[in-house]
């Protein structure tokens, strides 16, 4: 700061313009300034960085300092989360919501927390790395939705699963697990 930290003599009428340097991020904490008061002169109070005062009297200086977090959303597979990487006031919470792709659905968080809330009302005590999970919707034998949608199925899928579209003896599902094309009898199961 400047003046720095300690007691000051300074000639009467002088001018000063008292300021604080904001310092560097540090291991996932910012220390922010979020102002200052002074005790026995005017201006009492602000919210900035610095400011310009007359000497007039004793008087006591003091920056007000909050603390931010670092929240980390690692990369997801099939899905999205609302909130990006940014800094979190300490001890906020912090609510993030997990969407999923169509054909999928949410599990649950990892990293900082391991929890199946979807949203997550995530305290911001210390910085936080979290990712969302999600996992492929199964129609009945274990069929992935996805993989049925992608030949045209996106309805019913537990009956698209069982059924024999193209005939060829062989049920989707079973043409899932030999990946071979459910819609084209010539895609056949090797024997």
């Amino acid at each position: 700061s400047d003046p720095a930290v300690g007691s000051h003599i300074q000639a009467p009428n002088s001018l000063l313009t008292p300021s604080i340097a904001v310092p560097e991020p540090v291991d996932g904490i910012q220390l922010v300034c979020v102002g200052w008061t002074m005790v026995g002169s005017d201006p009492t109070n602000g919210t900035t960085t610095n400011f310009s005062m007359t000497v007039t009297n004793d008087a006591v200086l003091t920056w007000r300092w909050s603390t931010n977090y670092w929240l980390t959303i690692a990369p997801t597979l099939n899905g999205s989360v609302d909130t990006d990487n940014s800094w979190q006031p300490a001890d906020a919470i912090t609510q993030i919501a997990a969407t999923a792709e169509i054909y999928y659905h949410f599990t649950h968080w990892t990293g900082s927390v391991s929890v199946t809330n979807n949203p997550l009302d995530l305290l911001m005590d210390a910085p936080q790395n979290i990712q969302a999970h999600f996992t492929e919707n199964l129609a009945t034998n274990n069929t992935p939705e996805w993989w049925l949608a992608q030949y045209g199925w996106t309805n019913d899928f537990d009956a698209a699963a069982t059924n024999d579209a193209e005939p060829d003896g062989f049920p989707t599902w079973q043409e899932y697990i030999a990946d071979t094309d459910p819609t084209n009898s010539e895609s056949i199961i090797p024997p």
